[in-house]
């Protein structure tokens, strides 16, 4: 059976791949929050990985500006026989498309509701795999500057940044939401300090996103951009600070 194209995901010959039956084909429940029961596991058929990793980068350090330090590294890895587990909505879509007996054979939908969610018998495998080819390119920016202020101490500055690249991942040329389209650059401001006591006490305090910065808001529901291995609080958990301005303290003794 040939495979469907991108964009087939709610036709009938996609859906019958994927387990659902004409009976159950246009009835099947949604879940309201965009869920998939998921078992995931490890598996004793894997294979290790293997990698190529490619880097090349300068130190940028001024003799006209002592304790400075700056640094730029391209990098571009691209790993095969990766190891991990993929998401419900990734086996589903791609068994699919894909008509691979491997994937379909992990998705165990419920008799005569189709379901994957409704029962703990409804749900979707994903123990790790090795799923092939995995790669990445990027570039690192990180500077760091040391400023002495005599008697209170020191100052430091530091900035890290790293720019993403497009992915080639076919599921991510299908249907989404134009609020969802793009997320432009974000920039967080966090500050520190330590303050030594004696010999054995040491004082730390901070704030973290002083600014406050919201995370961007991605949909979430039976519409979701937002795959729920990798989201929650409606934006990507993880990349973006969804507890917003963090005040904390720390206190350190040695005895």
């Amino acid at each position: 059976m040939a495979a469907f194209p991108p964009g087939a995901g709610n036709s009938w010959p996609f859906c019958a791949i994927t387990g659902v039956t004409a009976a159950e084909f246009g009835h099947i429940l949604a879940n309201p929050a965009a869920q998939i029961n998921t078992s995931v596991g490890g598996n004793q058929s894997l294979t290790p990985e293997k990698a190529d990793t490619y880097t090349v980068g300068f130190v940028f350090q001024p003799s006209f500006l002592s304790n400075f330090v700056a640094s730029i590294d391209y990098y571009d890895i691209k790993i095969q026989n990766t190891i991990t587990s993929l998401s419900s909505n990734t086996i589903v879509n791609n068994c699919g498309l894909t008509v691979l007996a491997t994937l379909c054979a992990l998705i165990h939908r419920g008799a005569g509701t189709g379901s994957l969610w409704f029962n703990n018998t409804d749900f979707v495998n994903a123990d790790t795999v090795n799923i092939g080819t995995v790669s990445t390119k990027g570039v690192d920016v990180e500077s760091h500057y040391l400023y002495d202020i005599g008697s209170m101490g020191k100052l430091t500055f530091s900035l890290a940044t790293n720019t993403d690249r497009s992915s080639s991942d076919p599921q991510l040329s299908q249907t989404y939401l134009a609020s969802d389209s793009h997320i432009g650059g974000y920039t967080y401001l966090d500050f520190s300090a330590s303050i030594p006591i004696g010999t054995a006490v040491n004082f730390r305090v901070g704030v973290n996103n002083i600014a406050d910065k919201a995370p961007p808001v991605v949909a979430n529901g039976n519409y979701s951009d937002c795959p729920n291995t990798s989201c929650n609080d409606n934006t990507w958990v993880g990349t973006y600070d969804t507890m917003g301005r963090y005040i904390y303290a720390h206190i350190q003794a040695k005895f």
